[in-house]
């Protein structure tokens, strides 16, 4: 346990220069909480009334109540009647900051990483398969495609290969793309941007993707839903249309990864796709669960997915995301920890990822705020290699 007046917070920027939380404790241990574009309705908010006030809040009525290095769900618990049910007065920015640094703090204090606070016989092979966002759509991007990420895996055992495997995928596309003289850039999660549709994006994505590599996509699709009609690109469907669609797209480039295909509130829709391709694939809810473990059991009950997104600040705290995990896993539902679109260079999802042993880390390949991820869990490789 520390002393809360060495325990301060402060406004920071995250990766879309948008304003977001670090909590530190005596400049030793740091702690830093990302923000999301793409956001689904049930999710915490980051700071109701902004971050500034957020801050005054935690200095004032939160951090001098709070003892810090204690046992995680004890600290989460009483950090949510501090902040309001759901951390309704603060936001997710402060309290999963502070909920963050009580972890770091015990690790610090137990002269331990975080990941081994939860694994107490972690190995190499606990490290998760990446993820790796490499085209960009949707809202992170703006341009054509209305498909938010099209990302790959590698399916190689070694997690060192896994990484060379979505960088080589990576510049593949790149060298692709420049071989066909079209102009490209990067997007807020520094996956590559040009402005093709998605089949465009789709058949540079088969073209690109070294042996052993599987694509995955997210649709996100909240963001071409409205009044019950799916606008994807310039097709308009009603909900039976739009799912044949994607099921001729998933079996066309032969998917093995499909997030939020379906509106955050269609269990039923989404069952379907897990009835027809869950053997094989993985019909991942983001939106549809927000880390929520209220709407994790909605989804059980109508087998809507067998995967499910993670992030600790959609639900406000890492107690109450941890729960959603052990309920996913309970029910053989695949957790896939995930970076925001406005991340920082806070590496505890990559910790987590071991220590909760999640078999999915999403995230990108480029940029340094991603990148620190990777670096972390090719240091605990290292470690465990040893």
């Amino acid at each position: 346990m520390v002393k809360i007046m060495a325990v301060k917070v402060y406004k920071i920027y995250d990766s879309r220069a948008s304003e977001t939380v670090l909590a530190t404790y005596n400049n030793l241990v740091f702690a830093q909480s990302p923000s999301g574009k793409s956001v689904g309705t049930y999710e915490v908010p980051v700071a109701p009334e902004g971050v500034d006030k957020a801050v005054l809040f935690a200095q004032k009525k939160v951090i001098p109540k709070l003892d810090f290095g204690i046992n995680q769900k004890d600290f989460d618990s009483e950090l949510e009647k501090l902040c309001g049910e759901n951390f309704s007065k603060s936001g997710s920015a402060v309290s999963v900051a502070l909920s963050i640094l009580n972890l770091r703090i015990s690790a610090y204090n137990k002269k331990k990483s975080v990941y081994e606070l939860y694994n107490k016989n972690p190995k190499k092979e606990d490290l998760p398969c990446l993820l790796s966002n490499t085209i960009g759509g949707g809202l992170h991007t703006q341009n054509k495609m209305p498909i938010q990420e099209i990302l790959g895996t590698s399916k190689q055992n070694d997690f060192s290969k896994r990484v060379k495997d979505g960088i080589q995928f990576y510049k593949s596309v790149e060298k692709n793309l420049n071989d066909k003289k079209i102009f490209f850039g990067k997007n807020d999660e520094g996956a590559i941007a040009f402005n093709g549709d998605y089949k465009e994006s789709l058949d540079i994505a088969l073209k690109s993707r070294p042996n052993n590599f599987e694509l995955g996509v997210d649709f996100a699709s909240n963001s071409y839903y409205k009044n019950g009609k799916y606008f994807f690109g310039n097709k308009k469907m009603n909900e039976r249309k739009y799912l044949k669609f994607i099921e001729s797209v998933i079996e066309k480039y032969k998917l093995f990864f499909v997030e939020d295909p379906v509106t955050e509130n269609s269990f039923e829709a989404s069952a379907e796709l897990v009835d027809k391709f869950g053997k094989e694939k993985i019909i991942c809810g983001d939106d549809l669960f927000v880390t929520n473990v209220e709407r994790l059991k909605e989804g059980i009950k109508n087998k809507s997915a067998n995967g499910i997104i993670i992030k600790p600040n959609q639900i406000g705290c890492l107690s109450k995301t941890k729960e959603v995990v052990d309920l996913a896993k309970s029910k053989g539902i695949t957790p896939v920890i995930s970076h925001r679109s406005g991340e920082t260079c806070d590496t505890t999802i990559a910790q987590l990822a071991v220590g909760w042993k999640i078999p999915y880390l999403k995230e990108s390949l480029m940029n340094g705020e991603r990148i620190s991820k990777i670096n972390e869990l090719t240091m605990i490789y290292n470690d465990l290699s040893k």
